[in-house]
């Protein structure tokens, strides 16, 4: 019989001790409906070349996606964390990368945008998942 190896987020204080996930001010997460993840909106879509931020992805654009929050794990567990398929239709993207123990800051990654893309049409940027 195989263990589950994503932990419920809502039991004692796995968000704050283990995930150590801090939420930027006046933006909330969502749990997913098993309690095993939670989902971050987008805090900002980033143009590094130009060092400024953008509402919108032009096509052949490369961006740095930050979400709307920090995480740290630690005492040995990992963060998975899964961006927005939505993503993924409109720009090469990872689908899954992992947070390792001391890792510190937000969960953000690249993405070379193929299509033009409006930042207000994704409802959550990642989903958080505490592996054990």
């Amino acid at each position: 019989m195989a263990e589950n190896t994503f932990l419920n987020l809502v039991r004692g204080n796995t968000l704050g001790s283990y995930l150590h996930l801090s939420m930027n001010e006046g933006v909330a997460f969502r749990y997913g409906g098993d309690y095993t993840y939670v989902e971050v909106p987008v805090a900002e879509f980033y143009n590094t070349t130009e060092e400024k931020v953008v509402d919108k992805a032009s096509r052949s654009q490369k961006l740095k996606i930050i979400p709307a929050c920090t995480v740290g794990v630690r005492n040995g567990y990992k963060i998975l964390v899964r961006t927005n398929p939505k993503l993924q239709e409109v720009a090469n993207c990872p689908a899954l990368f992992l947070i390792e123990p001391g890792e510190v800051g937000p969960p953000s990654f690249y993405a070379s945008f193929q299509r033009d893309f409006d930042a207000t049409n994704l409802d959550w940027a990642v989903r958080l998942y505490l592996l054990g």
